[in-house]
């Protein structure tokens, strides 16, 4: 059986916080061990009814108090409660209450999420590559997390080249076009920018081809011709995808969204497919102090690609299947440090 990890709620506690954990147990283990890594906020100490047993947390440093402390302690930020059992939280979420713990300071995760440590979102695995690269470059260290903006977001799980990231307390732009999708995001991703916009090499507003499958829908038809020659190429089988429907969308440029809602600065990671218009939209950017990586659909069009990002000042770092990683030049030496002889 594989291992796996409860996630520490990064969404739900501000970066830099000083926490306390309630709890001594596996979850809270789990809680405490991802903190430490990114350091993403401070752990004060933490609490347990069984706090004069012996316990995993101590060999992390962490002192577990008994909780009456709380009643006199103030020197935290926000309690985290770190129990499986709803029955437990509730108790704590009760007793916390009673010794006039504020309930904007009570963290609970209802229940704590539980992930495989390898678990991947994306479609052949980049997030876990993607995920090295921002290690190499100093990130997940003293609470340093990339930004992300996600083009062409689709889904806030399936196949998300983003959705590793959110859940290790990153956050970021979703840009999804079809309004049906980016509920998705509103829902799960409620901490993010959500923007249901198309992007493309000019602004206005212009027809969007839906097909039998959402991951397809374009704002290029002639795209969905292209995706009937790929099934063709890879499988031999010939599938049609006709459009089902169209439907007029808004569309802006990629570096008007990033102007308006990150004040010219660029997210250290983006990752954008949108089913043809990836060329074109990208085409006209100024990408100088452009996103630290980047992860693009190409599909067989990679030489043209990797031909205009190394003139914006990128290097290929990964090339599979259909998805390429592209680096800023200015990087190459962080994420090459332990490969290159």
């Amino acid at each position: 059986m594989e291992s796996g990890v409860f996630l520490f709620p990064f969404a739900k506690v501000p970066c830099g916080s000083s926490v306390v954990i309630y709890g001594a147990g596996t979850v809270a283990y789990d809680f405490v061990k991802l903190v430490q890594e990114s350091n993403y906020c401070h752990i004060s100490f933490a609490v347990g009814n069984d706090y004069l047993k012996k316990n995993k947390l101590t060999s992390l440093g962490i002192e577990v108090l008994s909780p009456d402390v709380l009643k006199e302690r103030k020197d935290f930020d926000y309690v985290v409660i770190a129990s499986g059992e709803e029955k437990f939280r509730k108790e704590i979420f009760d007793f916390l209450c009673s010794i006039c713990i504020e309930k904007n300071k009570i963290i609970d995760t209802d229940p704590p999420v539980y992930k495989c440590r390898s678990v991947t979102y994306s479609q052949h695995g980049e997030d876990l590559i993607i995920l090295n690269a921002f290690k190499h470059m100093g990130f997940f260290r003293d609470g340093k997390l990339p930004s992300y903006i996600d083009v062409g977001a689709h889904h806030p799980y399936e196949i998300s080249n983003t959705a590793l990231f959110h859940s290790m307390g990153c956050k970021g732009i979703n840009i999804e076009a079809n309004p049906v999708l980016i509920e998705n995001f509103n829902k799960e991703r409620p901490d993010d920018i959500n923007l249901c916009v198309g992007i493309g090499p000019k602004e206005g507003t212009f027809p969007f081809y839906i097909s039998k499958y959402a991951g397809l829908n374009t704002f290029k038809k002639e795209n969905l011709q292209y995706n009937e020659f790929l099934v063709k190429h890879d499988t031999g089988k010939q599938e049609k995808f006709d459009v089902e429907s169209v439907i007029d969308l808004p569309v802006k440029r990629l570096d008007v969204i990033v102007n308006e809602y990150c004040d010219g600065i660029w997210p250290d990671f983006m990752s954008i497919d949108i089913e043809g218009m990836e060329f074109e939209s990208l085409k006209d950017c100024d990408l100088s102090k452009g996103p630290k990586l980047i992860a693009i659909e190409v599909n067989y069009d990679g030489d043209l690609f990797i031909k205009m990002f190394e003139e914006k000042g990128y290097f290929p770092y990964l090339w599979y299947r259909e998805n390429i990683l592209f680096v800023r030049n200015d990087y190459k030496s962080l994420v090459y440090a332990h490969t290159e002889r």
